[in-house]
């Protein structure tokens, strides 16, 4: 194992439950904490050789990587919103303009009477 191995892993374990329990936090739902935790994890193990190496320091540093995390997330996550409401407002127009077209129609069609009794041939 390497150096930056060994670091990595001595960092989740002294500093992983409060990152998570940050996150958790301030995440909804829950089960998105997970996944930036991950991230989080995942910048330090790119940023190895920038992580400060005092401990508390090392924590901040972290604590900083989750908070940006969470931002990305939270940005992520209204843009999504926001591209859903447009998605169901294009969809309700198009079903309303559907519907002044077909009652447009309808309006106008008057039914043939039916035929009763036999057709003689």
């Amino acid at each position: 194992m390497t150096p930056a191995e060994r670091r990595i892993e001595r960092l989740a374990a002294a500093h992983g439950a409060r990152v998570l329990a940050y996150l958790t936090r301030r995440t909804t739902p829950h089960e998105d904490a997970a996944d930036l935790y991950q991230h989080v994890l995942t910048t330090t193990w790119r940023k190895i050789h920038t992580v400060p190496d005092g401990d508390e320091e090392a924590l901040c540093w972290m604590l900083a990587v989750a908070r940006r995390e969470l931002a990305n997330h939270r940005r992520g996550t209204t843009r999504r919103l926001a591209a859903t409401d447009r998605l169901r407002d294009a969809i309700a127009d198009r079903a309303a303009e559907h519907r002044a077209r077909t009652t447009g129609c309808t309006q106008h069609w008057t039914p043939s009477p039916r035929r009763t009794g036999s057709s003689s041939l």
